[in-house]
């Protein structure tokens, strides 16, 4: 009886898109309340339910119309889990924390094979895009009142995260935009603009320096990825943006966010004649005691919140690469970054202009690692997730020498490395 009503639901049309169109919605609810709600005290439970729904359906999905075999490159972010767990039974002994970690490899694979199932790789950069802009919409209403009256004199968004947290998402929203608007075969694409626009606007009502930064390299990389083929207009592009932004910051509704960036210049160059900057010296200081701290355990390092436990400050260092470190050691380090530097060479070596946004993604990240930790942070496993979405159908094989010669074709979720 259970093997007859299974063949009559695999045969139903109707319920095979009612589960594709149900994937599509709940994954762009569960991107959205990422930056909606997981900084939230009870209102990050709506996050765990919406993921555990997605979860549900990846399964049904699976079971009813998809052959699954696990992609072995996942096994990078468990070994990480793995190694992380080291340091935390030697020496910190922070499980909580460290059950975090774990819960972020679960989130990546539900991310992972949600990408699978759904199978377009524009479709999902554009649902990951979109959800990102309603979070966006989400914010402007909520903080309407300062928007409208342009006030920049204290950031925005500590009612949903840390202002750079929040500052991380109009970033990645913006980037990905650009992309699309750059990438896209036709004219209209470049419509893509305005909300990449929108996204920057609301970015710098957080205050961040670490937005400014970071969107800006990464907007760099994302003109020239998306133009190569043309590298006098990517620099021109390039050109116009600095300009742009030099042209934009002297303007007196930006003077707040301008004093911020004279502040960070004068503490850590001598440049200018702002007042010091604690936050840019903290950020200095903090890094190198972490990455002096690492030094005495380098293998494993102390484990989830080692940093904050034996530094004695009590919080993280405000730097991924001195914090992994220290907490993980160079083996927790190794592992983490080669989620990655695998799909980026498998980029770059393929040269297909449909991986060229890993390029991006990789670049977000390294620049992000300076100013923040982002290796217990939800939006750095669904980029690689992301990642390793668009590389899936590229072996490995094929360009270091193994011996493998032909691609993955239809069986997407199976890589041999």
């Amino acid at each position: 009886m259970f093997k007859s009503l299974l063949i009559k639901m695999k045969s139903n049309t109707r319920l095979a898109n009612v589960i594709n169109v149900g994937l599509i919605v709940f994954l762009s609810l569960y991107v959205f309340s990422i930056p909606a709600f997981s900084g939230r005290a009870k209102l990050y439970l709506i996050s765990y339910a919406l993921m555990a729904i997605l979860g549900l359906l990846i399964a049904i999905k699976y079971i009813l119309y998809e052959k699954f075999s696990f992609d072995r490159r996942l096994l990078i972010v468990f070994l990480f889990v793995v190694e992380a767990l080291i340091g935390t039974i030697i020496y910190s002994h922070e499980f909580r924390h460290w059950l975090t970690i774990a819960l972020l490899f679960i989130t990546c694979v539900i991310f992972y094979y949600s990408f699978c199932a759904i199978d377009k790789s524009r479709l999902v950069q554009k649902i990951i895009a979109y959800s990102l802009l309603v979070f966006g919409l989400y914010f402007a209403f909520h903080y309407r009142g300062a928007i409208l009256k342009f006030n920049l004199d204290n950031p925005l968004g500590r009612d949903f995260d840390n202002v750079n947290t929040v500052g991380t998402y109009f970033s990645l929203g913006s980037s990905l935009f650009l992309y699309l608007a750059l990438s896209a075969d036709k004219k209209l694409g470049l419509l893509y603009v305005i909300p990449c626009g929108f996204m920057l606007f609301l970015g710098l009502f957080t205050g961040s320096r670490h937005f400014i930064i970071t969107t800006g390299i990464t907007f760099i990389a994302t003109i020239f990825v998306a133009i190569k083929t043309k590298k006098w207009i990517a620099l021109l592009v390039i050109a116009g943006v600095i300009a742009m932004f030099f042209a934009g910051i002297q303007l007196p509704q930006l003077a707040p966010l301008k004093e911020r960036i004279n502040r960070g210049l004068t503490t850590l160059f001598g440049i200018g004649n702002s007042k010091y900057d604690p936050s840019a010296v903290q950020r200095t200081i903090w890094p190198q005691y972490g990455y002096n701290l690492g030094s005495k355990v380098l293998l494993f390092g102390y484990g989830a919140e080692g940093f904050s436990i034996y530094s004695g400050i009590g919080t993280y260092s405000h730097n991924t690469y001195s914090e992994i470190i220290c907490n993980f050691g160079l083996f927790g380090t190794l592992i983490f970054y080669t989620a990655f530097v695998l799909p980026l060479f498998l980029a770059i070596r393929s040269r297909k202009r449909s991986l060229s946004f890993i390029i991006v993604v990789v670049t977000f990240y390294i620049v992000k690692g300076f100013f923040g930790v982002y290796f217990a942070s939800k939006d750095a496993y669904l980029m690689i997730a992301l990642i390793m979405y668009l590389a899936k159908d590229i072996r490995l094989g094929n360009y270091v020498g193994f011996g493998v010669n032909s691609i993955a074709g239809n069986s997407y979720c199976e890589v041999n490395i």
